[in-house]
């Protein structure tokens, strides 16, 4: 009997033993598969944790690793794609940027030598908006009026024509102007203390709503030109009288 005893005893000591093995390794097992199932999980969620805050800090160059075709992948997939659309977009802005300062660092050259010439030009320039009220006069044209600057900004330009020499219907005079008609006339401008000159005069639209209006002082040629006919009509009034 005490050897039926301790057989028994032996063989429940083994058969614990057994399940305690079991136990062992299956814990053991389930701690290295969740080991495992973890690091499949969090690797590629901290890969696409670091890889936002570098696009965030401007690494735009930056893109997430798909571990695995899972939705942690997928969700990298979607970050990738949007990314590279960033990339896109910001180097459509930057090609912009760089258009628009190479547009304005050529358009202030063109004003620079636009200035230059203006205030150079041996003609006399008003500038008008398209009611013909004046903007800017050059020196040329100050000294041609004997006016100053302020005294001609705010002046109606037609104004400082004489009544006769001005335009019938400077509506249509203006449309012709605007329609990209080149007016060049002959005319009469009244001088600041009311003595008047004549003029030779050049009208163009410059565009922004705003006309040109070039003027050059014949005053001189034209009684030199007065002068030389008299002469000459005198001289075929003498010959008129000389008997053949």
């Amino acid at each position: 009997a005490e050897l039926d005893a301790a057989r028994a005893f032996s063989g429940f000591r083994q058969g614990t033993l057994l399940i305690l093995l079991l136990i062992l390794a299956a814990g053991g097992l389930a701690g290295f598969l969740a080991i495992i199932i973890i690091r499949r999980t969090v690797h590629p969620i901290q890969d696409l944790s670091e890889t936002a805050r570098a696009v965030r800090d401007g690494d735009i160059t930056r893109r997430a690793v798909k571990y695995h075709d899972d939705e942690i992948g997928n969700l990298a997939t979607t970050f990738n794609t949007m990314t590279a659309r960033l990339a896109e977009t910001l180097g459509g802005l930057r090609l912009k940027i760089s258009e628009q300062s190479s547009t304005q660092a050529k358009l202030r050259e063109s004003e620079q030598k636009y200035r230059a010439v203006f205030e150079q030009a041996a003609e006399g320039i008003l500038i008008t908006d398209s009611r013909w009220i004046i903007l800017n006069a050059n020196p040329r044209a100050r000294e041609i009026l004997g006016y100053e600057i302020d005294e001609l900004r705010g002046k109606n330009g037609l104004g400082l024509l004489l009544e006769e020499e001005r335009p019938p219907d400077p509506q249509a005079f203006l449309n012709r102007v605007l329609s990209g008609e080149v007016l060049r006339i002959e005319t009469r401008f009244c001088k600041s203390g009311g003595d008047c000159i004549i003029a030779e005069m050049g009208v163009n639209d410059i565009g922004d709503g705003r006309i040109q209006i070039l003027s050059r002082n014949i005053t001189e040629r034209k009684r030199t030109e007065q002068a030389l006919d008299q002469q000459i009509q005198f001289l075929g009034a003498l010959l008129a009288a000389v008997p053949y």
